[in-house]
């Protein structure tokens, strides 16, 4: 396009405009425009001729009926206008998207641009981005009780139905009460200067996840699984609930903790966070329920364990049953969101509803919630933490044992960080990798961190004695979990193990290990309590080969027995711990794994230093 004003009228440039009448505004800022830079602009009908016109702007809608004039005019003079329709996605068979081939297209948004790029696919097509005209002034905040507005051109919606709602045309409110809500129960051109208004007077917004609003409103918006009315209804609740509560200093709050699953025999890093929260916070006056499912496990999701309340180990404990799932439909999805498959939002949302759920405990928290002065929610991955999380969001914080992968990308993930009252992170290393690589912009969060249990001191002959274990050994207890790295422990041991040397690993999973004399491995399986803190005090060394931990308790307990860690250096959160301490040795490669064991064989005296080095911190940091 020439840009170029001539002072002679006769070789100024010329625009011809197709546009309907209905057109949102688009015709007159495009004679704006226009004008402003020199060119002759003038509105012309759709039959043409466009001969003398340097520029035909023409909508894609009128040229369906008039394809003879758009194929004859100039194709160097040509710029579709295409605004987004729903039956252009639904059903494009027979739409003239050959039209866009080799001419400019224009699109108002994201919609639009999707629209070309995957289902037009013009060929040698430039899209060219105009955005939708008008800028509305803010609506000035009044204390008067909250309002819903919507957009005009959704009158008479049937999700409407029975809700109390101010309907807005072209003219906005001068004035709305503080804490309304905009509600946008689908996508269309006319929302963007009600859109305009809703987000310049702070309102909070509820919109569908599609193109546009995910890319415009992401931090900004509520956003519902499109086409999904239950979803909607579920998110106007959550901005329609009572403002944050606030709590006198020493006040005593009586706390939900919400976990997937808590099994003494089939531990989990944040499920015994949970657990360890529950029991220990009445020492502080507070009180602590610890709701969860009644699975005894992560890899088969069952109801094993008792449904209802009962004490265990000092921590009040309620449980409901797992609801029936899909379970490979639900774990191909979360391989899907894992690899980034460019899932979009319904997809997530498929994704979390899908996921390990328990619909009786969400209806116990749902008719108790007013009981709790605050929710926890640990850890994020689940779909049992991400719905309760939508009962009370003002009362709700999440502890999500953030690492790096795919899932914690998900954009349901990120958006629930925002939602949430706060977020409290293990780590600094968590937080940062939060707020730098998933763009967590939660403003309340704090760096929490769980307590470590006591232990008592030693019992490393007893343990060697139980389990017959006689040489040197190495130490593994976590989850037996392809993620955990359990494989690459196995090759790395394997080549560089010193002779008369023992790995040693217990604990549960669904990665294959057994007793493998000729290779010094002996798995344990599932290792009693009472059993670790002899199995942590008689190792040379822990060795901790995950990448994927925002705390990792493992860790914290064999320091507390004076033992090293040998550790995956690729693990932000293990890092730190480390560089704080010097408790041990972090490596990134089966050579330095070699490196780091015969080093601490060679010089018991440092295998000591840093072990104490590891329990100093362990105390002065992580004690309940």
């Amino acid at each position: 396009m020439n840009n170029q004003t001539q002072t002679d009228e006769g070789r100024r440039p010329r625009a011809a405009l197709v546009l309907p009448e209905e057109d949102f505004g688009l015709a007159a800022a495009y004679q704006a425009d226009l004008e402003s830079a020199g060119w002759s602009v003038r509105r012309a009908a759709p039959e043409g001729p466009f001969d003398d016109d340097h520029l035909v702007i023409y909508d894609f809608a009128l040229a369906r009926q008039h394809l003879a004039a758009v194929e004859a005019a100039p194709p160097r003079a040509l710029a579709m206008d295409l605004v987004w329709r729903p039956e252009y996605t639904a059903n494009h068979d027979g739409l003239p998207f050959h039209l866009l081939d080799n001419v400019f297209a224009l699109a108002h948004d994201f919609e639009t641009v999707e629209l070309i790029e995957r289902v037009a696919r013009p060929v040698g097509c430039e899209v060219v981005m105009y955005p939708y005209p008008g800028s509305p002034g803010a609506a000035r905040p009044t204390g008067e009780a909250r309002r819903r507005y919507a957009p005009a051109v959704f009158t008479g919606h049937p999700w409407f139905a029975g809700m109390e709602v101010e309907f807005t045309g072209r003219e906005f409110p001068a004035e709305a009460p503080r804490g309304s809500m905009a509600l946008i129960p689908e996508y269309h051109p006319a929302v963007w200067p009600f859109m305009r208004w809703a987000a310049a007077s702070q309102l909070a917004i509820v919109a569908p996840g599609t193109p546009t609003f995910e890319k415009t409103l992401f931090y900004g918006a509520l956003l519902f699984e499109p086409g999904a009315h239950d979803d909607f209804a579920r998110k106007a609740a959550m901005l329609a609930r009572p403002d944050p509560p606030r709590f006198a200093p020493g006040k005593k709050l009586n706390l939900a903790f919400v976990a997937p699953r808590y099994s003494p025999r089939h531990p989990g890093g944040a499920e015994t966070h949970a657990a360890q929260f529950v029991r220990h916070l009445p020492e502080a006056g507070h009180a602590a329920t610890l709701l969860t499912t009644q699975s005894d496990n992560m890899i088969e999701w069952n109801n094993n364990l008792p449904e209802g309340e009962r004490m265990e180990d000092g921590a009040r404990v309620i449980r409901f049953p797992v609801d029936t799932f899909d379970t490979q439909g639900h774990f191909h999805l979360c391989h899907l969101v894992n690899m980034r498959d460019d899932m979009d939002w319904a997809g997530e949302t498929r994704w979390m509803r899908t996921g390990i759920r328990s619909s009786a405990l969400e209806r116990y928290l749902a008719g108790h919630i007013d009981e709790f002065d605050a929710v926890i929610l640990i850890p994020y991955l689940y779909a049992v933490t991400f719905w309760a999380g939508q009962i009370a969001p003002e009362k709700t914080y999440l502890i999500p044992c953030f690492h790096r992968e795919g899932t914690a990308q998900a954009r349901l993930v990120r958006q629930q960080t925002e939602w949430v009252a706060g977020v409290l992170y293990n780590t600094v290393a968590e937080q940062r990798m939060a707020e730098v690589e998933l763009d967590a912009r939660n403003p309340a969060r704090a760096v929490v961190g769980p307590g470590v249990e006591d232990q008592p001191d030693g019992g490393a002959e007893a343990f060697r004695k139980k389990y017959n274990i006689q040489r040197p050994y190495l130490l593994y207890v976590g989850r037996m979990a392809r993620e955990k790295n359990v494989g690459e422990l196995l090759e790395d041991f394997t080549r560089a193990a010193p002779p008369g040397m023992e790995l040693v690993l217990a604990g549960t999973g669904d990665f294959p290990v057994k007793d493998d004399p000729a290779r010094g491995i002996r798995y344990l399986g599932f290792l009693p309590e009472e059993d670790k803190p002899g199995a942590y005090a008689g190792c040379l060394a822990f060795v901790s080969p995950s990448a994927h931990e925002s705390f990792s308790l493992v860790i914290m307990e064999a320091w507390l027995q004076g033992r090293p860690v040998i550790a995956n250096g690729r693990c932000e959160a293990v890092r730190e711990h480390l560089f704080k301490c010097g408790g041990g040795i972090l490596c990134y490669e089966g050579a330095q794994f070699a490196e780091a064991v015969e080093r601490l064989r060679q010089d018991p005296a440092l295998a000591e230093r840093m072990g104490g080095q590891g329990r100093e911190y362990v105390k002065q940091n992580f004690r309940w």
